[in-house]
């Protein structure tokens, strides 16, 4: 199996945009280069390729190459469509929120809107495990989603949903920043 990447990457949260961004761009740059180096190894669809295709669609993100970022999930989505594997499942759902995401984060809402529209109704449909783990990132993109076009009574009801999944898994990282999202959200609306 491939290794960590040898690289510290550190991120913060502007609590204006709600959006994370590397604190050491130089860094980020450094991985890219060293995993496109790495997936010249692998074959296509061995977990090591998939593993270092993943890791650099999320470097892209952070460095808001949107376009090689969707590139990418879509071509990660492709994969796990294929595969019957008990992982397949998961990993296609967590890829179609990234997808979605990344759309918000390039501001493209023609396809982020409907990208969230669509998994938050088939999130009804979802298996205990998959709503446990993914239902409360959904609901806190979906509102930043929301948030980005200036919807904040929208952003504000997603925000609470994440933010109460993310109390009941009592995980203080996720609640902070559902606290602060739902914080600016209200704020917004009041103002406007």
């Amino acid at each position: 199996m491939f290794e960590t990447l040898p690289f510290r990457l550190e991120t913060a949260f502007d609590p204006q945009s709600l959006q994370a961004y590397a604190l050491h761009p130089l860094q980020v740059e450094s991985a890219l280069v060293y995993l496109q180096s790495r997936l010249r190894w692998f074959a296509p669809e061995s977990s090591d390729y998939i593993y270092c295709l993943t890791q650099r669609a999320l470097l892209r993100q952070l460095q808001q190459d949107f376009t090689g970022a969707i590139q990418d999930f879509v071509l990660l989505i492709q994969h796990w469509e294929n595969q019957n594997t008990p992982e397949a499942p998961q990993r296609l759902l967590s890829n179609r929120l990234r997808l979605a995401n990344t759309y918000h984060l390039a501001e493209d809402f023609v396809r982020s809107n409907p990208a969230f529209e669509t998994l938050l109704e088939e999130s009804a449909h979802w298996q205990r495990e998959q709503q446990d783990t993914y239902l409360h990132f959904l609901w806190q993109h979906a509102g930043k989603n929301a948030y980005a076009q200036g919807r904040w009574s929208e952003a504000a009801e997603f925000f609470q949903k994440a933010l109460a999944k993310r109390e009941q898994l009592k995980d203080l990282d996720l609640i902070a920043s559902s606290r602060l999202a739902l914080q600016q959200a209200l704020n917004k609306s009041a103002a406007s």
